[in-house]
């Protein structure tokens, strides 16, 4: 598998990391159990249920939907990062692919920036709507789980391959990766209403 698509795959892994554990039900097993004993992972999930521990079921929904979209979003900020620096590493080493590798990462990264505008904006009305905690609190708990974000991406990070034959994978992945990013902000964009109608209860013993 490519350097590229690993850290995809990573930033996805991290995501289930850092959300509730009810929400990783579709990750990837191994991985997610082997850090949920981490004492930071701890840490996160008990501030996470002080924050909820209060919350009526339509409350929880809509604490879990602000937390799971600012998870998304962070995804795709690591997978820009990503993208970025393998852009940079072989165009640096391709220096014959440099100008097709930038032209399309602009346009990549153009596409991307302005829906990451959009879902950061409905990220933030949501919370300001809000009366069942403050501000800080949400907004510290995601400061949180972003800390643990990049310190996973950390141990995680690799130095791209930057081959010919990878450079030129990456350079015709970026179609699909374009897209697949836009799903995950589009998703965050989808109408409260029908969203906490499709939403189970994250906390539901059922």
């Amino acid at each position: 598998m490519s350097r590229f698509l690993s850290c995809i795959i990573c930033c996805f892994v991290m995501m289930l990391f850092v959300t509730q554990p009810a929400f990783s039900e579709d990750g990837p097993q191994a991985e997610v159990q082997a850090v949920q004993d981490d004492p930071e992972i701890q840490k996160l999930n008990t501030a996470l249920a002080d924050i909820t521990k209060d919350l009526d079921k339509a409350q929880r929904r809509h604490f879990y939907m602000i937390y799971n979209n600012h998870n998304l979003i962070s995804t795709v900020k690591h997978v820009r990062k990503d993208v970025s620096d393998a852009i940079d590493a072989c165009s640096e080493k391709n220096p014959d692919m440099k100008d097709d590798l930038s032209k399309r990462f602009d346009e990549w990264k153009a596409a991307v920036n302005e829906q990451m505008e959009a879902a950061e904006g409905a990220r933030d009305n949501m919370i300001i709507a809000q009366d069942y905690a403050s501000e800080k609190d949400i907004r510290g708990v995601m400061k949180q789980a972003d800390s643990l974000r990049d310190e996973l991406q950390g141990k995680r990070a690799r130095a791209p391959v930057t081959s010919k034959e990878a450079c030129e994978y990456l350079l015709n992945k970026m179609d699909e990766t374009q897209t697949n990013m836009l799903s995950l902000l589009n998703a965050t964009l989808v109408s409260l209403p029908q969203r906490m109608q499709e939403m189970d209860d994250p906390e539901s013993e059922e």
